[in-house]
């Protein structure tokens, strides 16, 4: 396997998967993105198809180690963070999912699926500062919820005088 060596090639090798990733991952330092071979990029794309497919069919157990393995792969992209976040709040780790949909959102802070995710798992522990910052994140990300959610959400925010 030939190491990516130089500061384009990890740049073009990391545009397929979000060319905001780059970017980010950037201000930790380039040196974890040099190390990563081009097949390890290349290989993360299946591990995370086979999670989707385990989840799909309520597969949540089995779907976490291949998002795991994506990510071990290419620890760059905020979609495996959040697919595998996805997988552990549906397995009651919620914890887990909400240390996976901070770090998606940490990538890429402009994806509205990972606030709505995170959300959820807010709302579920009763995080209702958080579920209200989130919501409005997602918002401002072009998430355009039900008006029935907005009037819930709003009524819940006040109530803990969020607004």
């Amino acid at each position: 396997m030939k190491k990516l060596t130089c500061f384009l090639s990890a740049a073009i090798a990391l545009l397929p998967f979000n060319s905001n990733l780059f970017i980010k991952s950037s201000i930790f330092g380039i040196t974890s993105i040099i190390n990563l071979t081009h097949n390890q990029l290349v290989n993360a794309d299946p591990y995370n198809d086979q999670g989707l497919s385990q989840g799909k069919y309520g597969n949540h157990k089995q779907a976490i180690p291949l998002f795991t393995k994506a990510i071990e792969n290419n620890p760059f992209n905020g979609d495996f963070y959040n697919n595998r976040g996805w997988s552990k709040f549906q397995t009651y780790d919620d914890k887990g999912a909400l240390r996976d949909f901070d770090k998606a959102i940490e990538l890429n802070p402009n994806n509205k699926t990972y606030y709505i995710n995170r959300l959820q798992v807010r709302f579920e522990v009763n995080d209702v500062q958080g579920y209200c910052l989130d919501s409005v994140s997602a918002i401002n990300n072009g998430w355009d919820p039900s008006v029935e959610f907005l009037e819930q959400m709003l009524k819940e925010c006040k109530q803990y005088g969020i607004e």
